[in-house]
């Protein structure tokens, strides 16, 4: 609005100069006029001649007003053009600070989101994979590696197969040749070749022996409730060699306990307190979201030597806690868990009567157990068979670790047992070395495997050596076990407080 009054007033301005500029020419012409006449005119008239000039003078006066606001006129507009470029550059600005925050916030939204994406896909990945190979590896035929799973300290001895109590007459040759495959070959080489072949079979691509095992993946069912169920009809209807095929598939897939046809057993199950290394994992899993995959991986059989398995009864209570696991509303803290008749096993007192010396402490059948002390009895491991003494320790899957662990059993240091004086005949003393020798070895394979990070089979080695050790040793096997037990309590307390 203010632009086009400045333009009429800038044409009226131009159309007064013009006038003005004329009645000057026009007065002048008049002048030159009155100056023509006599003198006597100008006698007659004497103020006539001082009217121009005063016309000259006010035509002056105002032309000189009309230059005045003609400037006024061009500062306001210059002032006006200013402000509004201000204007305008601080719109500018606000606008391009704006488009920036929100590219910025974009681009950091979708790193975010890119980077949750790419996290949970590698997570179940991983998942998938850990998944795959127990699955692949629990298929692997592993009755011809019975004999070289003896190297293992921590491995129970599972009974030979017994006779069974009424066999068919007319049992097939193929069957019989079958029932003779139960009995582990001594001989070395065969064991060897078995080893390999069996591993040849998982990493044939395009294999018969791949295709099978996908089959016998795809067909396998998530619960051995079913076959269980089988076995017994086998049982009832005297059907000894359907008993065992079916016996050796399930041990195959499921780390479950299950009796020979022969055998019967009467002993109480093993609770849950047991086997404390498991408690106490399972106790440290279960805030977070590894507890289903810890779960499923005790459940499931992903070993290649042979395993002694839970109970049935503890297994299907073990199923139960997966079960809860995989509710995301599960209760986290100790007091509601214990109350969930689902995790009520967990806070079970042990079955079996264990030792004196090797009696569990308190802290392990709770989760919100306080740090320990060094002056704690250490958690014992129970096993339904005595492991030999002179047994080296598990037999490890990797080179590299086999190496790590040589190197540092050799720079441990483990302070000797005290020198005695020998109360038995001189005849017994070599083998009393032997012992001590061999609990010091232990003592240094734990130490190893604190190294390598594998708390759990150092906790074995340390609850054998406590049991057996001289005091000395067990003094110092008790020094490393209460330090573990105080590095897990740390972790307990985080997620119960």
């Amino acid at each position: 609005m203010r632009g086009i009054v400045f333009h009429f007033a800038r044409q009226h301005l131009a159309s007064s100069l013009f006038c003005l500029a004329c009645l000057l020419n026009f007065s002048g012409i008049v002048s030159a006029q009155e100056q023509m006449p006599s003198a006597s005119a100008s006698a007659s008239l004497p103020n006539t001649a001082q009217q121009p000039q005063q016309i000259k003078a006010a035509l002056h006066q105002e032309l000189k007003e009309l230059l005045d606001e003609n400037l006024n006129i061009n500062r306001e507009k210059k002032a006006l053009l200013e402000s509004a470029e201000q204007k305008t550059f601080w719109i500018q600005c606000l606008v391009f600070f704006l488009t920036t925050i929100m590219i910025v916030t974009l681009i950091s939204f979708w790193r975010f989101h890119a980077q949750r994406i790419f996290r949970r896909g590698m997570d179940e990945i991983t998942t998938n994979l850990r998944m795959y190979q127990d699955s692949i590896i629990s298929f692997i035929d592993t009755t011809q590696l019975d004999a070289a799973a003896t190297v293992s300290s921590f491995r129970v001895q599972s009974p030979p197969p017994a006779v069974p109590r009424q066999m068919p007459d007319t049992a097939p040759p193929a069957q019989e040749k079958r029932s003779s495959d139960f009995t582990p070959p001594d001989d070395v080489t065969n064991t060897t070749k078995g080893f390999f072949d069996a591993w040849l079979r998982v990493y044939k691509p395009g294999g018969d022996y791949t295709k099978q095992a996908e089959t016998a993946l795809k067909n396998k069912p998530q619960s051995p409730e079913a076959w269980l169920q089988m076995m017994q009809s086998f049982r009832e209807t005297n059907d000894y060699f359907h008993f065992e095929s079916l016996r050796v598939e399930i041990k195959k897939f499921f780390n479950i306990k299950i009796d020979n046809w022969s055998e019967t057993d009467t002993t109480a199950p093993h609770s849950i307190a047991d086997y404390p290394h498991v408690q106490q994992k399972i106790f440290d899993a279960w805030p977070g979201s590894d507890i289903v995959t810890v779960l499923e991986r005790l459940l499931l059989n992903s070993r290649l030597s042979a395993r002694e398995g839970f109970d049935q009864s503890l297994y299907q209570n073990l199923e139960g806690l997966l079960a809860l696991a995989k509710d995301p509303q599960r209760p986290l803290r100790a007091a509601e868990l214990k109350e969930h008749p689902a995790a009520a096993f967990l806070f079970a007192a042990p079955t079996r009567t264990l030792p004196e010396s090797a009696q569990p402490s308190p802290q392990h059948n709770t989760i919100n157990a306080k740090a320990t002390t060094q002056t704690e009895s250490p958690r014992p491991v129970k096993l339904d068979k005595a492991i030999p003494t002179a047994s080296p320790a598990p037999s490890l899957t990797s080179n590299q670790t086999a190496t790590k662990i040589e190197s540092q059993i050799n720079t441990a240091h483990i302070p000797p047992a005290p020198a005695k004086t020998p109360s038995k005949p001189e005849s017994l003393l070599p083998e009393s070395k032997i012992l001590l020798s061999a609990y010091e070895v232990r003592l240094k394979l734990a130490l190893a495997y604190l190294d390598i990070g594998d708390a759990e089979g150092a906790c074995l080695l340390l609850e054998d050596v406590i049991n057996d050790a001289p005091p000395d040793q067990q003094m110092h096997a008790r020094k490393l076990l209460s330090e573990i037990e105080a590095k897990r309590s740390k972790n307990k307390e985080i997620w119960i407080g």
